[in-house]
């Protein structure tokens, strides 16, 4: 079998989750070509899994100040560039096309009649049961984005539709983190915006990654540059985490039982979407704003239990080698075992509003 397989490196979720899955297909017997498009999607070539990746403009968005800038973002697009490689793009050897939120990919496979998954967070919000953050032209840009043949959404919770659990790597929960340890994460806000929220709570130690080419310290604010090792080490080392309401890094943090307080990007639906189901399902705390009354909530709180993940990465790759396309149902009910045995009767999150779930 011969898969192009799309990235969006928008943010560093797409490429963590779509690295696990390539490296399950390949090691299935899997030929995988990677495109990636996005903002710097150069960044990647680092990874072994996508040192000979195709990489491409694509479409992305401009923030500032922990908001998405739409005027800046439409005046960045190359919507005649897009066009063209989406139009050129050569699926002539491919069997199969498996999109992560990739626009090109997803779209060329419309384009050439070429059967295309589609395996991301992004996927989920096809699905009328999952929480929304917003009715409007942001929530349909979502789910119209890059369409696919096969939507196989990844979330917190199934919502009762064809979703699977995160995409995490393997990382030990049996190790709690150290109390004092907070790691931070929030790209998209400023750095003296950082600064002012973390420098009241000098009893804890605060990673903060996103904003600095080198390592520095200020007393108990430690700015580092980023690294995928250094990162992991310090997810684990912690008992909290701050950051935007993304997806990965939470899926993280929540597989791991870590504390965690997100701060969703404005104008951004997705990480509108995300806060709003992490807060319906009890799994982590909001603040639209950087605040610290919600800092020092959070640090006084007990530990989360672990979710605990399974690896579904290898379960997608088992069953799309054994050619079961048409029995996602399957892939469900394999994904969600380790809490049940039947699709449709999952429970919830430890802790989850099921009154404010079962709204959707």
């Amino acid at each position: 079998m011969k898969v192009l397989y799309g990235v969006q490196t928008t943010g560093n979720g797409h490429l963590t989750r779509s690295r696990e899955t390539v490296r399950a297909l390949r090691k299935r017997g899997v030929e995988v070509k990677v495109l990636l498009s996005g903002d710097r999607p150069e960044r990647a070539l680092q990874l072994d899994e996508f040192k000979d990746a195709d990489l491409r403009t694509g479409l992305t968005f401009v923030t500032r100040a922990g908001r998405v800038i739409p005027t800046e973002t439409l005046a960045r697009l190359d919507l005649p560039r897009f066009y063209r490689d989406w139009r050129s793009l050569d699926l002539s050897d491919v069997d199969l096309v498996i999109s992560d939120y990739e626009p090109l990919s997803s779209r060329a496979a419309k384009l050439r009649r070429i059967p295309s998954i589609g395996l991301g967070h992004q996927y989920s919000f096809v699905h009328g049961s999952v929480p929304r953050g917003g009715r409007g032209i942001g929530d349909l840009i979502l789910r119209v984005f890059a369409p696919v043949d096969i939507p196989i959404g990844l979330h917190w919770h199934h919502f009762g539709a064809p979703i699977l659990p995160p995409i995490v790597p393997e990382l030990n929960s049996h190790w709690r983190g150290n109390s004092d340890r907070v790691l931070v994460y929030l790209p998209f806000e400023q750095a003296d915006s950082i600064r002012a929220l973390l420098t009241p709570f000098p009893m804890h130690h605060f990673l903060i990654y996103g904003h600095t080419p080198s390592d520095s310290d200020e007393g108990h604010l430690h700015w580092r540059t980023f690294s995928r090792s250094g990162f992991l080490r310090d997810l684990h080392n912690c008992a909290t985490v701050i950051s935007n309401a993304g997806f990965e890094l939470p899926s993280e943090a929540l597989h791991l039982g870590r504390r965690l307080l997100v701060k969703p990007l404005q104008g951004q639906p997705e990480q509108q979407a995300n806060a709003r189901a992490l807060e319906e399902l009890g799994l982590a705390r909001v603040m639209q704003q950087l605040d610290i009354a919600s800092l020092t909530s959070m640090l006084a709180s007990d530990l989360p239990r672990p979710q605990n993940w399974p690896r579904v990465a290898e379960a997608f790759a088992d069953w799309l080698v054994a050619g079961r396309l048409d029995r996602v149902d399957e892939l469900v009910d394999r994904g969600w075992s380790f809490r049940t045995q039947r699709f449709g009767s999952f429970p919830l999150p430890a802790g989850a509003n099921s009154k404010a779930v079962s709204s959707h």
